[in-house]
């Protein structure tokens, strides 16, 4: 099975990263356009996408400000079992690194293009971090 790991840097503070990251509204600001999500462990989030691209996860794994790891439980069939994680490091006050690895991959024919698709979600996120307020 494969894997996708990708890095950002963010001109932003680690709490409002975290934030894009696990609340709702912020949520459907930079990845899904609707989205039903809270930042609690072990709670699911929901992501719809249109008609045709939906998922749930499981937060699996939330550590304030620095870890959130997702489990996808129901949804697209190649990402069922696979795991999402974003970590992140600050460099300093105002910047940080934001790790990001999708894992457990079954469809290794899609792989570059969900990594596209990651590449364009994560340089949304780093334009909506650096410009909010």
């Amino acid at each position: 099975m494969s894997s996708i790991r990708l890095q950002k840097s963010i001109n932003s503070e680690a709490e409002t990263i975290f934030s894009f990251l696990t609340e709702q509204n912020l949520l459907m600001r930079w990845f899904a356009p609707q989205a039903i999500a809270s930042p609690l462990q072990e709670s699911i989030a929901a992501f719809a996408f249109g008609s045709e691209v939906n998922f749930k996860v499981k937060i699996s794994e939330l550590t304030e400000y620095s870890k959130l790891k997702w489990i996808c439980i129901d949804g697209n069939v190649d990402w069922i079992n696979s795991s999402f994680s974003f970590t992140l490091k600050r460099i300093n006050n105002n910047k940080c690194q934001l790790f990001f690895q999708q894992g457990n991959i079954k469809n290794e024919t899609k792989l570059e293009q969900w990594k596209s698709s990651w590449r364009s979600y994560l340089e949304i996120l780093k334009e909506e971090c650096e410009t909010f307020k």
